[in-house]
């Protein structure tokens, strides 16, 4: 150990902030350990002492840091110091004082912003350089296609912009360049030379053009391509087949149509991962991509796909972990001649973990034993087929399932009790079937539930006094026979909603841990606003909906609702409720949707509503309020059709003047008695669609929500990017 190194070392850490969650706050760098060989983080040289390795990543650390101080240490071979936070730390351009050493530099997310690139012209033989995740807001110079001995170059999400330099694809020893997530960078594709190092190409959100080169077929090493979101458009490149280790094939959301080569599935055998979802792909779906030896993904959603699952019988299934052929409009030819229905052997593929054949036309039953997987299937998504007979009936215990949605079929029943087996259920969609049952208020028992949504069934009778779910941040019982009062401890036990800092409640879909690497799995949703049926993809990073419209609830709203500080969507529309709408709800101050209509409400509108600014959408016509309309605020924004058909209200919008007599609130009973004769049409009306008003309005609202939250929820899905690198693809892509 070298005296020069301890000060090199120690200096530094006095500018070191370590955060709470930090594990480790370097305890054993201190003066009264001169031996820095035993150091966290550090690696000496045994002969010679000489400190050649500081790793210090996922430390969290912030503050400044010392770089001059560091490079005193003239053998150093690396430096990682990646997942801490320097931000405002100055870059000098000291680091050629180590071009004769430094080997490795990975300063991936460590909130740098300035360029360094100065000060890595001269090292040559400098092999792996990672910059990801860092604001660097420049273009990538033309002298990195100089650094001869550079075998990885990581730049991902780093804010470049200009023409890439083509030389760096040449370089004679790089194996893996990943640019990815830098959309305003510019990417040609030089000829690759026969036998070239690469392993890993990965462009995805770039701004690549241009055509592949046939050369591709000379990458003989490749075993991850990523191009997704790439602009590509023709057929899929033959090129790939001279290949013979691809492993990963990205190539989701591009404009490739026509066929897949069945040579894909019988020439590419070493290939785990397939990502062509959100093409232009027609025709069937080879037979033997399906029998891969080794698949474990496999996305085609988002085609006009056909074909067969039949071959889920052969014994390689069982290495599939996630198959998603949602959305591809596969035609029923894809459903082969076992009656329509999926085929029992898909439980053969007992590594499943995401199972996601939603929006086709899958027909018959659903094969029960889906239901006892076991702990691996943690996603099954058949929403959106023509799926009949009961709902699966057992679950067995140790269950693993988080997102189950079977909505938009034809399905029978009652709710399975075994659902309780499956303790970490997070999202429950069983609407728009033909489910006929009460309210399983046992499933109180599953404390992780978010998203329940139960809309447009057969479900009747009360919904009891649940007080559990305080996760909940989706309840739709919409357009079902509910009946009686409301029950005011129900909305007291939804904790998630009553936390106005979403950042502790929110659902940004899960990661699914299978065999292979992490998955990235995005829940969809689909609610109907304003009459409107919506299918959002990312609506649980932002929405708080509760929807109890189309029943026959009855009594008075509970001022509890008022406590659910983060809604932000409220129906409770086509009831029989009564009494006064709830001063309470002026702590609702995230609203931006509420629709009251079609009930027996009667009293004066509270003028704490005024207090909703972000309220976009107002519906509170169809029943027996009066008095004179708040003018202020927010409500000098709605016509009358969200005042219509309430006899005793006056004053703008509506046309009818307000004078004192008019103005004084008759008694309730009197009310009511003066309008049963409106009564007729209340029902009526719970017939029709009637919602046309306001969807614009509401558009507006979602795109132009104020800038604080808009900017939080871009910072979370950044923070996401970064520390889950596999959001939405896997990180090599």
């Amino acid at each position: 150990m070298q005296p020069s190194s301890l000060s090199a070392l120690l200096h530094p850490k006095h500018g070191f902030h370590f955060t709470v969650s930090t594990l480790s706050t370097l305890p054993s760098w201190n003066s009264n350990n001169t031996d820095c060989c035993s150091w966290e983080g550090i690696t000496c040289d045994g002969p010679t002492g000489h400190v050649i390795s500081l790793d210090l990543r996922e430390l969290f650390i912030s503050g400044r840091i010392d770089f001059e101080s560091l490079f005193r240490l003239r053998n150093l071979q690396k430096l990682n110091l990646a997942f801490n936070y320097f931000d405002g730390s100055p870059i000098p351009s000291g680091f050629d004082q180590l071009t004769r050493s430094l080997r490795k530099l990975i300063l991936q997310n460590c909130g740098l912003s300035s360029s360094i690139y100065s000060s890595l012209s001269q090292f040559h033989f400098l092999s792996e350089l990672d910059l990801s995740y860092n604001n660097l807001s420049s273009a990538v110079p033309n002298f990195i296609g100089n650094l001869s001995s550079l075998t990885s170059l990581l730049l991902r999400y780093c804010g470049l912009h200009g023409k890439f330099p083509e030389s760096v694809f040449q370089l004679p020893n790089l194996q893996i360049i990943d640019i990815s997530y830098n959309p305003l960078v510019a990417i040609n594709l030089p000829e690759f030379p026969q036998n070239n190092t690469l392993q890993q190409l990965i462009l995805s959100y770039t701004g690549f053009s241009g055509k592949l080169p046939d050369s591709l077929s000379n990458l003989k090493f490749l075993t991850h391509l990523g191009l997704s979101n790439c602009n590509l458009s023709g057929s899929l490149p033959s090129s790939l087949l001279n290949l013979t280790k691809p492993q990963y094939l990205y190539l989701s959301s591009n404009k490739l149509s026509g066929p897949i080569p069945s040579s894909y599935g019988n020439e590419l055998l070493n290939l785990k991962e397939i990502n062509l979802g959100n093409n232009l792909l027609n025709g069937t779906i080879p037979s033997s991509l399906l029998s891969l030896p080794s698949l474990q993904w496999l996305d085609l959603e988002g085609n006009q796909l056909s074909g067969r699952l039949g071959e889920f019988h052969n014994a390689s299934s069982s290495q599939l972990e996630y198959i998603h052929l949602g959305n591809s409009t596969i035609s029923p030819s894809f459903i082969d001649h076992l009656g329509g229905e999926i085929p029992q052997s898909v439980c053969n593929a007992t590594s499943l973990a995401v199972l996601d054949l939603s929006h086709n036309h899958f027909t018959g039953q659903i094969p029960p034993c889906l239901g006892e997987i076991g702990g691996g299937l943690n996603v099954l998504n058949l929403q959106e087929n023509a799926f009949n007979g009961t709902l699966l009936q057992i679950f067995k215990e140790g269950c693993n399932i988080r997102t189950l949605d079977l909505s938009g079929n034809q399905l029978e029943g009652q709710v399975p009790r075994s659902l309780a087996n499956c303790k970490m259920l997070e999202v429950l969609n069983l609407g728009n079937n033909q489910i006929h049952d009460t309210f399983p208020l046992w499933l109180e028992a599953l404390s992780q539930l978010r998203v329940l949504v139960l809309r447009s069934n057969q479900f009747h009778g009360t919904i009891g006094h649940p007080q559990a779910f305080p996760l909940l941040q989706i309840f739709d019982l919409s357009f079902n026979s509910f009946e009686g009062n409301l029950p005011s401890n129900m909305f007291k036990s939804w904790k998630a909603m009553m936390e106005e800092d979403k950042s502790q409640s929110l659902v940004l879909g899960k990661m699914i841990y299978g065999r292979g690497n992490p998955i990235y799995y995005q829940n969809k949703v689909s609610l109907v606003i304003k009459g409107l049926q919506m299918g959002i993809v990312k609506i649980l990073t932002a929405f708080t909906v509760v929807d109890l419209s189309r029943n026959k609830f009855h009594g008075n709203i509970p001022e509890s609702i008022g406590d659910l500080k983060s809604f932000l969507v409220l129906n409770m529309s086509n009831n029989d409720l009564t009494g006064r709408i709830p001063t309470s709800f002026q702590n609702l101050r995230d609203l931006e949707s509420l629709d009251l209509s079609h009930n027996k409400l009667f009293g004066e509108i509270p003028w704490q509503l005024t207090e909703l600014t972000f309220l976009a959408v107002l519906n509170l016509s169809k029943n027996f309020l009066v008095g004179k309309i708040p003018q202020s605020q927010q409500f000098l924004t709605f016509n009358s059709e969200s005042f219509k058909e309430n006899s005793g209200l006056c004053g703008p919008p509506l046309t009818k003047k307000c004078e004192d007599a008019e103005s004084a609130p008759p008694s309730p009973l009197a009310t009511l008695q003066s309008k049963r004769k409106y009564d007729w049409e209340l029902m009526w009306i719970g017939f029709g669609v009637g919602h046309e008003v306001g969807i614009g309005m509401l558009f507006w609202t979602l795109a132009l929500w104020r800038k604080g939250r808009r900017e939080f929820y871009i910072f979370i899905d950044r923070m996401l990017s970064s520390v889950f690198p596999y959001m939405v693809f896997p990180k090599w892509q």
